[in-house]
């Protein structure tokens, strides 16, 4: 995850084909990536692209492009998360903002990730702004009776402030998310705006006006635009798992010198089996 500066997160883009007459969503990915795999997104048929950054620091990177027809309109859509959303919109800068006219945004997430407070801190706590509403979530279970999400403003308006306790590893060290979503008309207006400034920047006002408590902690981090973004190499839970118990399960089926052959043909069968199940989106 990318760390101590402003970044994309999230970034939807949608396109009316019969309108514009052209495809520039479509020439977008075929640009920056190649087709993995076929997926889909709320009424969308498409494939999953892969790319890499223009920086090289950032691991293979993801978005997905599908078409549709809706009320006898031939639609397509781009979605790209996380820092595949960071990466993307990189390669944007590199083009033409012509190429892009009759895109529309409808989601884009701003981000920033600190380092958790070393004093005793809690969300709930922040002071905020006359008349703004807010609500929390905490964890329920004693696996994540250390998290919580503070969202401050409504979730169906235009524009939403979230925070809350990002945990990525064992480490002990906890992270400070702070993400700004804008949505409709406001992720219209942004996203010329990002593509006009060449940068992300620091897009994080609405945290100054609903609770400058958050925005004096944030704020330290949003003035730098690195040409290479800092970086936190995430190991969750699972990837942990397949590398080490299953891992070391399959070398030890592999390595059994009396049934071999029929070890390789178990872990073929089951490779395959998994294969088939990830087509039909069934669990394994």
């Amino acid at each position: 995850m990318i760390i101590e500066q402003s970044c994309l997160d999230w970034l939807t883009l949608s396109e009316c084909t019969t309108e514009t007459g052209r495809r520039a969503l479509y020439q977008l990915a075929q640009k920056v990536g190649h087709r993995e795999r076929q997926g889909r997104r709320i009424g969308y048929q498409g494939f999953m692209y892969g790319f890499d950054s223009m920086c090289k620091t950032l691991p293979k990177l993801h978005l997905f492009h599908g078409e549709r027809i809706w009320k006898g309109r031939d639609w397509d859509l781009l979605v790209a998360s996380g820092e595949s959303a960071q990466g993307l919109i990189e390669h944007m800068f590199d083009m033409d903002e012509s190429e892009f006219l009759g895109v529309r945004a409808t989601r884009i997430d701003v981000q920033v990730t600190i380092p958790w407070p070393e004093q005793l801190f809690y969300l709930r706590h922040l002071v905020l702004a006359r008349d703004i509403s807010a609500s929390v979530v905490h964890g329920i279970s004693q696996d994540n009776d250390w998290s919580e999400t503070l969202y401050i403003g409504s979730r169906s308006a235009p524009v939403m402030v979230r925070a809350y306790r990002k945990r990525v590893d064992d480490s002990g060290a906890d992270w400070l998310r702070v993400e700004v979503e804008y949505k409709r008309s406001a992720a219209q207006e942004l996203f010329w705006d990002i593509l006009s400034d060449g940068k992300v920047g620091n897009w994080f006002g609405p945290v100054e006006k609903r609770c400058a408590t958050l925005y004096d902690m944030i704020d330290p981090f949003l003035s730098s635009d690195p040409d290479t973004p800092k970086t936190h190499r995430v190991v969750g839970q699972t990837f942990k798992w397949l590398s080490t118990t299953v891992a070391n399960c399959v070398c030890r089926l592999l390595a059994d010198d009396d049934d071999h052959e029929a070890m390789v043909e178990l872990v073929t069968q089951w490779y395959e089996y998994a294969l088939s199940c990830q087509k039909r989106r069934l669990a394994v």
